[in-house]
């Protein structure tokens, strides 16, 4: 069984004797001296029941469609922040679609899942060169599916050059208007589509990151 703090921290009951915690699991840590029941944060939870999910990042771009191209395209996949992927759009215009696959979920499958979380790492290139969304949208099997979470009125690069606009689409109960299973989000294909427009200056956009969370219940 699992159980849930008021924070939403998955916690185990576990007992103090003799000067020794005991968990359910029979493991024993040095602590305290009288019989209370108290809770620790378990490193892996290797079952039971509740919400569960995976932070994941891409390893595979691909830059298709119309519009402005992309430079350095291999700074938008994996975990950093400072590697970027460049777009220099003239005024009003968009971007070619960046497609971020190659998650490596790794979810188990026989798990439900309940939603997606897409945050978008992404700055001016120029002080003033402000830029919205045009797409943002999920990919399964290689195919964009689902709902547009973004649109060309909501900002997600502004101000000065490299002042970063965390951008978070969907949550912990959002599919996007897709049915996904385990295995649609486990495969290599499944993944985030993106396109940007220039909204003032030249567009000139730093894209830095892309973060999916995989929401999911035991």
């Amino acid at each position: 069984m699992s159980i849930y703090d008021g924070n939403g921290v998955k916690r185990f009951p576990v007992l103090i004797h003799n000067g020794q915690v005991i968990n359910l699991a029979g493991v024993y840590y040095s602590s305290g001296t009288t019989i209370e029941p108290v809770w620790i944060k378990p490193v892996v939870d290797g079952g039971g029941s509740g919400a569960d999910q995976v932070t994941l990042y891409p390893s595979l771009v691909e830059v298709t469609g119309a519009g402005t191209d992309w430079n350095d395209t291999q700074n938008a996949i994996g975990d950093s922040l400072g590697t970027i992927a460049k777009c220099n759009m003239n005024s009003s215009a968009t971007s070619k679609e960046l497609r971020l696959t190659g998650l490596s979920a790794g979810v188990p499958g026989n798990v439900t899942i309940t939603g997606i979380q897409v945050t978008l790492d992404i700055a001016p290139d120029y002080t003033g060169d402000d830029a919205q969304g045009e797409k943002v949208m999920l990919l399964v099997a290689g195919n964009i599916v689902g709902i547009n979470k973004t649109s060309n009125t909501q900002t997600l690069a502004t101000g000065n050059k490299g002042n970063i606009t965390a951008s978070s689409f969907g949550g912990d109960s959002d599919l996007w208007g897709s049915v996904l299973t385990p295995a649609i989000v486990n495969a290599a294909d499944f993944g985030v589509l993106i396109q940007l427009k220039a909204v003032t200056g030249y567009g000139w956009t730093q894209f830095q990151r892309c973060t999916v969370v995989v929401h999911y219940a035991v």
